[in-house]
């Protein structure tokens, strides 16, 4: 059968690098069920804006689909465990970006280096930004049940603790969790009306993880008494914003977190990779450090993040489409920084 492989139009290099097989690039919004069936697509590339289901996949002959994303909690469930259809993710290619953006914000609201930095989560994004936040001088906490639970091994310069005692201790607060929204680690509402009273006065919460992570009405309640400070670059309902979460939150950004372009490369990369094997097409795929990257200075890319490009057409209009419109226009911005190994950080204890 001869591949026909649709793939989100925003993803870089794709279609430039993929041979052997049709390539046909869409916009988001147009990806459905009767796109798919019209093109005859065998396999579907997308990022986390494309809800992947069965009732997308109905009838066709997908049976490769790629996201060239970390998070996968936009692709059913179900559909990750079916042996007819191949699914994969891009697991880690915006973690250095994702940890990056939180020290771009520390950075620029003059974060005190004393200050305690609880990290929630402690996969490839928590790992890097502890490293990081330990080099710049923070004693950082970590909460990671389901590592901890198998026995994990945490480095001894941060502090498994349980969630408690960590919104309890620390006055920043950044999540870097999936979104479960069942089961024994369920993180849905991970923060929630029980234990957001345990922050202290002036906490800062950081959510550049998924929006349903925080009870958004609580947190907002918090915000509003004068308790809580929030950098939010990611909403409950997305890309449905609340108006009064707009207005209350004084440091938002539309989901770019992990727009780097390294971040973005890596994504792609990874994907093509699975679909080349999967396929049996042969086709060259060349390393990160071999695309050339802009060469904008370590500010410039800053400046993204604390003031974005289009923050003010956005914020006066928070529409779905304007908020799909402030992410797909964002400048990718260049990595600036690698964070110390844990043996370079030997001496560092919590």
């Amino acid at each position: 059968m001869r591949q026909i492989l649709v793939v989100d139009d925003q993803i870089p290099l794709i279609s430039d690098l993929v041979q052997g097989c049709e390539v046909i690039c869409a916009e988001a919004s147009e990806i459905s069920n009767a796109f798919l069936l019209e093109h005859r697509a065998t396999a579907l590339i997308v990022r986390s804006t494309t809800k992947v289901t069965y009732e997308l996949l109905r009838d066709t002959n997908v049976c490769f689909v790629g996201s060239a994303t970390a998070g996968m909690d936009h692709v059913e469930s179900d559909l990750l465990c079916d042996r007819n259809i191949r699914v994969v993710g891009a697991p880690g290619c915006n973690a250095n970006a994702v940890a990056e953006y939180v020290m771009i914000w520390l950075d620029a609201l003059n974060i005190e280096k004393t200050r305690t930095l609880g990290i929630i989560g402690f996969g490839n994004v928590g790992q890097r930004l502890a490293r990081y936040a330990i080099a710049r001088g923070h004693r950082v906490y970590v909460n990671d049940p389901p590592l901890a639970d198998i026995g994990y091994q945490f480095p001894e310069q941060v502090q498994h603790v349980s969630l408690e005692q960590l919104l309890t201790e620390s006055t920043v607060v950044s999540l870097h969790t999936p979104m479960i929204r069942e089961g024994a680690y369920k993180t849905q509402h991970l923060i929630n009306r029980d234990n957001i009273t345990l922050l202290q006065q002036r906490t800062l919460l950081i959510n550049s993880a998924r929006g349903g992570i925080v009870d958004e009405s609580t947190m907002l309640e918090s915000i509003n008494e004068g308790k809580l400070s929030c950098v939010l670059d990611v909403f409950e309902g997305e890309p449905m914003l609340r108006r009064e979460t707009i207005d209350a939150v004084a440091h938002c950004t539309p989901h770019i977190a992990g727009y780097s372009q390294t971040a973005k490369y890596q994504g792609a990369l990874m994907v093509l990779k699975a679909f080349r094997a999967h396929t049996g097409i042969a086709f060259d795929i060349p390393e990160v450090s071999e695309i050339a990257t802009s060469t904008a200075t370590s500010a410039d890319d800053a400046s993204i993040v604390t003031n974005h490009p289009f923050r003010d057409a956005w914020m006066s209009n928070p529409t779905p489409q304007t908020f799909e419109n402030c992410r797909r226009l964002t400048p990718l911005r260049n990595e600036h920084m690698q964070p110390p190994t844990w043996e370079e950080l030997d001496g560092h204890h919590t």
